[in-house]
């Protein structure tokens, strides 16, 4: 496995649904916002780590990659583990387990964000269902006046 095909699959994914790629990044335009997803690779070994959130398009993004952000984990430790088996080129896994995984993976990602279109539903279902408001910037919270 290497990265172009591992990029590749990730083309045959998104593209068709209208997101555009520059880089590791992909965009998907919207009237109010942004959803991206980011494919980073870990400086220390084949791992690929999946970013993804939201822009907001009226709001500055002043050396931030996006306003609100989230890293692909599992919802505990086994599914975890999976999550870093599928995106560590170098796990040995086999190649269409691996694509069957990344493809369910992302569909997961894809089907959460496709139900967030405004900056009211941005607000409503994902900032203020948030754990912690520790994570958004403080330009998100003075832009949505949160407390």
């Amino acid at each position: 496995m290497n990265k172009k095909e591992f990029i590749q699959w990730f083309n045959e994914l998104l593209l068709p649904l209208g997101y555009k790629r520059k880089g590791n990044v992909w965009e998907l335009s919207g009237k109010e916002l942004l959803k991206v997803i980011d494919l980073q690779k870990s400086m220390y070994s084949s791992l690929y780590y999946v970013n993804y959130g939201y822009i907001i398009t009226k709001l500055e993004l002043d050396g931030l990659l996006s306003h609100v952000n989230f890293r692909l984990h599992g919802k505990d430790r086994q599914e975890g583990d999976y999550i870093m088996e599928l995106f560590d080129l170098d796990s040995g896994l086999d190649e269409h387990r691996r694509k069957e995984g990344v493809k369910e993976v992302l569909s997961g990602i894809i089907f959460q964000m496709e139900k967030i279109n405004t900056e009211s539903e941005l607000l409503e279902y994902v900032i203020k269902k948030m754990p912690t408001k520790n994570a958004i910037p403080l330009c998100v919270i003075r832009y949505f006046d949160l407390t």
